[in-house]
């Protein structure tokens, strides 16, 4: 079936080299799975200089939590909260260390990586609730941060979409943080795999059906506890309220139905909302940019986005 795939400048380019890290870090198991994927970023392209990137580890309510401070330039800036992708096991703040310098750059805006804890040794809500307890701290400390707090958005890609999700409409019942925009890379929004391009695309590469029932089993062990609507962006009932949101997808990945249905869901509750599906495009292809020429473009589009987000806040600085 991926024979008959018209494949997208790059990609072809992009699923050898893959392999060929699959060669050298077969990721037979969670251990393995990590080493592949830190291995993967190495396709990102060449990470872009800024002026400062700084670690933090703050204290929050589930212990220790790890923070990664991009700055492109100097004074109060726009800030962008990043949440990684990964199926919730997988990646960290290495493995989107080049996606996160090129959206500081390009968008000319602090992004803040979160190191959230991952499963299967926190299984889910620990994920959601770093998120939530990230983004309250960036708040109560954005002029030590150098940030714009009037000018602050929610952003990730794949399980971080998720994340990115939960994380808004938490902020939304909870009194804040207010965001002005959120970016969504190809995000989770279900725990199944029922959509039309689940059933399309159960094979496709990077991401298929049986990662991700293994991904789920690990996040959401028996007896979690999670309420539904800390798990997975579907089960989200009433979406007024939620930031503008921009919706990147790709033609040939499993997750695409899903993120373009939770769009219109989105659109219908009256949230302005833009679904940009690039043609020929496989999933993780924003993270490939340095083999993928469409990866660039969607940085670009996504920063673009941004810029004009922040600079329609009261007290945004672009």
């Amino acid at each position: 079936m991926m024979t008959a795939f018209t494949y997208g400048d790059g990609v072809v380019a992009a699923l050898a080299q893959i392999a060929l890290i699959a060669e050298e870090s077969p990721p037979a198991d969670v251990a393995g799975s990590r080493a592949f994927y830190r291995k993967m970023a190495r396709l990102g392209g060449a990470p872009p200089h800024l002026d400062e990137v700084r670690d933090h580890s703050v204290e929050t309510p589930g212990g220790p939590l790890g923070l990664r401070v991009y700055r492109p330039g100097p004074g109060p800036l726009p800030a962008l909260i990043f949440l990684h992708g990964g199926w919730f096991f997988l990646g960290d703040l290495e493995t989107h260390d080049t996606l996160c310098r090129q959206l500081a750059a390009a968008a000319r805006c602090v992004v803040i990586a979160v190191d959230y804890r991952r499963a299967p040794e926190h299984p889910c809500p620990a994920a959601p609730d770093d998120c939530f307890d990230a983004a309250r701290w960036v708040v109560d400390h954005a002029n030590d941060l150098g940030v714009d707090a009037a000018a602050l958005a929610i952003g990730g890609d794949s399980a971080g979409g998720a994340l990115a999700l939960v994380t808004a409409r938490r902020a939304r019942d909870g009194g804040g943080p207010t965001f002005c925009a959120q970016l969504l890379f190809y995000p989770v929004i279900s725990s199944g795999q029922n959509s039309a391009s689940w059933r399309e695309l159960p094979d496709a590469p990077i991401v298929n059906a049986d990662r991700a029932r293994f991904a789920w089993s690990m996040y959401l062990p028996p007896g979690h506890g999670a309420p539904p609507a800390d798990v997975a962006p579907e089960a989200i009932q009433d979406l007024t309220g939620l930031p503008p949101t921009t919706v990147i997808t790709a033609e040939y990945d499993p997750l695409r139905a899903e993120a373009e249905e939770f769009g219109a869901r989105l659109r219908d509750a009256g949230v302005e909302v833009a679904v940009r599906r690039y043609p020929g495009m496989i999933h993780g292809f924003v993270g490939l940019a340095g083999v993928i020429p469409a990866g660039r473009e969607a940085i670009d589009e996504v920063a673009t986005t941004l810029r004009a987000a922040f600079a329609a806040t009261t007290g945004a600085t672009t």
